[in-house]
């Protein structure tokens, strides 16, 4: 009975129960997490922050600069009216036909019209000698006899060789004479011509280019003043006082004998004299920026002079503005820099007294040491860093 009544019991399996979480303890996970995420964010956002990036730093200064420059001045030989044969800006090698200059317009005139008429008549002997009419008839009757006495000799008629063969010779005698005395009238009427040049000359003086180079009419009366050989003879106080008054083109006008017609310029050597920075290198290499054009180039400071320093520069290149100009405005770069560029507030130095920067990588702040390569108000060119950095300014 006591084993029935246990087998007819039923084990029943409790299953432990649940604990609930009370939403207050949730609420409070949540709060602290979302107060560590804002944290970490605070920490990574709340600094000013910049990626570094590829720049440039400059450093300038402006200044009027002294152009010089290998001139060479055509003077006119004599007086009379000057007639361009070159145009302002062109090439010109030496013996170059330059200008002309006439001392009497009405002889001129005269000589021209005599040389005009007597080349023509040449051509025209010259063109009808072939078609001349005594030469013409002469050449016939040689024909003619010589046609007999081929006949006279094949019939065996001896009795007419010596008459024909006679006058053969006669009429070859007179085309000869005939001949000399067409081309002796052409010699005689192109030596006249020759002589009426030489004197066509005379009035009229043909200037040929000394050297070559590029035709200027802007002479300003420094050219033989300023000498490229001893550009150190000219003063700070020289450079500043200097007044240009260009002359006027003198060509088509009528003027005296050593008055300055052209020049020729060298147009790939040019001297700026200017005051200059006492950091600047001589033998160093500047970049120069005509502030009319707007053109740059590449200048070297060849000499150093004066209490208050005076550069040379010597650009070697074709500019086509200092053609024509004796001083101009310019910029010079003492220092042109490139690399990683930062904003100076990014720039930091920590306990140690190194200079470095806080770069900003998963929500952590890592001090950096850099170097500083350039400088200015703004930013900084630093080694040390990579383009797409993110840094923390102050």
């Amino acid at each position: 009975m006591y084993s029935r009544m246990g087998a007819d019991k039923k084990v029943v399996h409790f299953r432990p129960k649940k604990k609930k979480i009370k939403a207050t303890h949730l609420y409070f996970i949540i709060a602290i997490s979302i107060i560590i995420i804002a944290v970490l964010y605070l920490c990574y956002m709340y600094f000013k922050t910049y990626t570094v990036k590829e720049g440039t730093i400059t450093h300038s200064f402006f200044s009027e600069a002294l152009v010089v420059k290998h001139e060479t001045v055509v003077n006119a030989p004599t007086d009379g009216q000057v007639n361009s044969l070159v145009k302002s800006g062109e090439r010109v090698r030496v013996n170059t036909p330059l200008f002309t200059i006439v001392n009497d317009d009405e002889q001129k005139k005269l000589y021209q019209q005599q040389i005009t008429e007597l080349e023509s008549k040449i051509r025209e002997l010259e063109n009808s000698a072939d078609s001349n009419i005594p030469v013409s008839l002469i050449n016939k009757s040689i024909e003619d006899v010589a046609e007999e006495l081929k006949n006279a000799m094949s019939k065996g008629e001896y009795d007419k060789v010596g008459p024909l063969k006679e006058k053969l010779s006669k009429l070859n005698k007179q085309k000869q004479e005939r001949i000399e005395a067409d081309e002796l009238n052409i010699n005689a009427i192109k030596q006249k011509v020759k002589e009426l040049k030489n004197n066509l000359r005379k009035v009229e003086l043909l200037v040929t280019a000394p050297t070559s180079g590029i035709i200027s009419f802007n002479i300003d009366g420094y050219e033989n003043f300023f000498d490229p050989e001893n550009l150190t003879d000219v003063s700070l106080s020289q450079i500043k006082s200097l007044e240009i008054h260009e002359q006027e083109n003198m060509t088509s006008n009528f003027i005296q004998a050593n008055t300055p017609v052209i020049k020729i310029i060298d147009n790939f050597n040019f001297y700026l004299l200017l005051k200059i920075d006492k950091s600047m290198k001589q033998g160093k290499n500047y970049e120069i920026v005509i502030n009319d054009s707007g053109e740059r180039a590449r200048a070297k400071l060849v000499s150093i002079y004066g209490d208050e320093p005076v550069g040379v520069f010597l650009i070697n290149k074709d500019i086509k503005e200092l053609i024509d100009l004796r001083k101009i405005n310019v910029q010079v770069f003492t220092q042109i820099d490139s690399g990683n560029i930062i904003p100076v507030s990014g720039l930091f130095e920590n306990d140690d007294k190194v200079k470095g920067v806080y770069i900003l990588k998963r929500g952590r702040k890592i001090f950096k040491p850099v170097d500083v390569v350039s400088k200015d108000e703004d930013n900084i060119i630093v080694n040390g860093l990579q383009k797409g950095d993110k840094i923390k300014l102050k």
